[in-house]
């Protein structure tokens, strides 16, 4: 009976009154077990839901989410003894590494070139960086690093003319077919 007036108020049309129960008149009347079964429904749907949204691992997430562009390299330090330590910062070291493999190395995200090196003190070490300093701030180190590895900036690309894309627009065939139709 319950069914029965839900129904009555979907299929209502908006200037029908609808038939209120009152206390003193006969209404649909849900017996208790029902009540209990639609809440036990309804909390039973809610959790089966909860299960299958949320995912049931426990501890840290098990494999890494990887997107093109960004990508985080998981990299243990090498405490290594016999490295050689780089204590003047003030004066550039040459570099042992040339842009290509730094390059490779970055793009590639391949540790294999890393751990050619010696791991990442090394890998400061030869670039001539000081690991809790930094590169040095002086003029002649910067101009140095600048004519081994080239200038740190993004080259826009050249501004599209409106040519351009109106012949890139006739690339698509859906386009070449309104045009002809707006012609005829």
């Amino acid at each position: 009976t319950l069914f029965r007036s839900v129904m009555e108020l979907n299929r209502r049309k908006p200037n029908k009154t609808t038939m209120q129960f009152h206390d003193d008149q006969p209404g649909p009347e849900i017996k208790p077990q029902k009540r209990w079964s639609l809440a036990c429904k309804a909390v039973y749907f809610t959790v089966a839901l909860s299960h299958k949204i949320l995912p049931h691992k426990k501890g840290p997430l098990l494999r890494v989410v990887r997107s093109p562009s960004y990508i985080a390299l998981d990299i243990s330090l090498v405490d290594s003894e016999s490295a050689p330590q780089n204590n003047d910062h003030e004066t550039p070291v040459p570099f042992t590494i040339d842009q290509n493999t730094l390059t490779d190395l970055m793009r590639e995200r391949n540790l294999q070139p890393l751990s050619q090196f010696g791991g990442i003190k090394r890998l400061a070490l030869a670039l001539g960086t000081d690991t809790s300093l930094g590169v040095s701030s002086k003029t002649e180190d910067i101009e140095v690093r600048k004519e081994a590895f080239g200038s740190n900036v993004y080259e826009k690309p050249p501004k599209k003319k409106f040519l351009g894309f109106v012949i890139e627009a006739f690339k698509d065939t859906t386009i070449i077919i309104l045009f002809f139709c707006a012609v005829l």
